[in-house]
């Protein structure tokens, strides 16, 4: 699980959102509501559950651009709020299993699962397909 996240305000364009994925190494970025957090920042440890819009993947971005004649344009006029995965989201505790996520993931047809603290009030990391696949490899290595 990742515990920094990555969040943008829904006005962020295809290129920001691009870039900042591209910057941080990353494929998730989270989708916050404006009047819910009070930082320009664009990185927390804690988020609360209700300032969460959405959340847009890298895939997102090709899938939309793949649609487009010009792609040019596309990225210049694209915005996170148009590309998300709205709220509600689907979640996880941090108690929830390998196993168990990995299912979630593939019922729901997902690339990343956001998980909440135990009470479900704050989101506190993101669990990835690559996040799975680590450790998997660090399982099989083990033997």
């Amino acid at each position: 699980m990742n515990t920094t996240l990555v969040w943008v305000a829904p006005d962020a364009t295809f290129a920001e959102l691009l870039k900042l994925m591209d910057a941080r190494g990353i494929h998730h970025l989270l989708v916050v509501r404006p009047d819910q957090v009070s930082s320009e920042r664009t990185l927390a440890d804690r988020l609360p559950l209700n300032a969460i819009a959405g959340i847009v993947s890298s895939r997102d971005l090709v899938r939309e651009l793949a649609r487009r004649d010009d792609v040019a344009q596309a990225s210049g006029s694209l915005l996170a709020k148009d590309l998300m995965h709205r709220a509600p989201l689907v979640t996880a505790t941090p108690d929830l299993t390998l196993h168990e996520a990995a299912q979630t993931l593939r019922a729901e047809r997902l690339s990343a699962l956001p998980v909440t603290d135990e009470r479900g009030h704050e989101l506190v990391g993101i669990v990835t397909q690559e996040d799975l696949l680590t450790a998997l490899a660090l399982k099989v290595a083990e033997g």
